[in-house]
């Protein structure tokens, strides 16, 4: 069975096209220290989003991606407390504020909201938009402030 014969792809192509709206991360689009697998994996996620919106565009189906940044997660939960185990100044600081204290020194905007975006990307209003990889993540990947 066709990797097309087991998705959404027959039913938007059926009615006549849609959105598909994929969720990557920015770590996706940018080499994140200790972790090559995820990594990887997103970036794989944004190169299948390109790929498909190439091949399904003649069929008026638009694919796109969304990169988050920073969200709280129960990766997070485990990762604050690796983090806490392995760095003396946040021993004993609970995972939810070791993720809040990377978010104010990391995140100009602070955390994202990806939901608006995932509906615009579904909407009619994103008629022309195919094969974007979209970053939401308060400014992270603009890298550290220049003083």
């Amino acid at each position: 069975m066709r990797l097309e014969e087991r998705t959404a792809i027959p039913h938007l192509v059926a009615r006549g096209g849609g959105a598909i709206v994929n969720i990557a991360s920015i770590a996706g689009l940018l080499p994140t220290t200790g972790l090559p697998a995820y990594g990887a994996a997103k970036a794989g996620v944004i190169h299948l989003t390109r790929t498909l919106a190439r091949e399904l565009a003649p069929a008026k189906i638009r694919v796109n991606a969304i990169c988050p940044g920073l969200v709280w997660t129960r990766a997070w939960e485990r990762l604050g407390a690796f983090l806490g185990e392995r760095t003396p100044e946040l021993a004993g600081i609970e995972p939810r504020q070791v993720f809040l204290a990377m978010v104010a020194q990391q995140v100009p905007l602070g955390v994202e909201q990806m939901g608006r975006l995932a509906v615009f990307l579904a909407s009619a209003d994103a008629a022309t938009i195919t094969g974007q990889a979209i970053s939401v993540d308060g400014g992270i990947t603009l890298g550290p402030p220049v003083v």
